[in-house]
C-alpha cells in the first residue's frame, strides 16, 4: 500500500510539473513563472517513484540484507522530510493565511503520508533486526 500511495504522489507532482492545472488553486499561477516549483515538483516525482520502487523491493522480500537496511533507512529519512514539509505547511495553513483552501488539504495528505512511511518504516526495521 505504501508503494501505490508513493507512486500516485510522485505522478501528481510529474503532472504538475509538465503544466498540468488539476488539484491546484485557482491563484497559482503557470508552471513557467514558477521555477522553483518545476524544480520542486521533478524532485518530488522522483523521490516518491524511487520510494514506491523500495516499497515493493521491501515488500517482496528482495534484495540483499543491505539493501533491505538502505531502502528501511531511506524510507525513514523520506517520512522525516515530508513530516517536515507537512507540519510546516498545517503551521502556515493554521497561523498564517486566511482563508484556508485546497493547499491545506495537501499539507494534510503530506503529514498523513509521512506518518504512514515513518510507521511502515519502523515496523520493517523490527521486523528485520535479529
Amino acid at each position: 500500500m505504501d508503494a501505490l500511495g508513493a507512486l500516485s504522489f510522485g505522478l501528481v507532482h510529474f503532472y504538475w510539473a509538465v503544466g498540468g492545472r488539476l488539484g491546484l488553486p485557482a491563484e497559482v499561477g503557470p508552471i513557467s513563472d514558477r521555477t522553483w516549483f518545476l524544480v520542486y515538483d521533478l524532485a518530488a516525482g522522483l523521490a516518491f517513484v524511487v520510494f514506491a520502487g523500495g516499497a515493493g523491493v521491501l515488500a517482496a522480500g528482495r534484495g540483499s540484507r543491505r539493501l533491505q537496511v538502505w531502502l528501511v533507512r531511506a524510507a525513514a529519512f523520506g517520512g522525516v522530510l515530508a513530516l517536515v514539509r507537512g507540519g510546516l505547511g498545517l503551521v502556515q495553513d493554521v497561523f498564517l493565511i486566511d482563508d484556508i483552501g485546497v493547499g491545506a488539504l495537501y499539507d494534510v495528505a503530506f503529514t498523513a503520508g509521512s506518518l504512514i512511511f515513518l510507521w511502515s518504516a519502523y515496523l520493517l526495521g523490527s521486523a528485520r533486526r535479529p
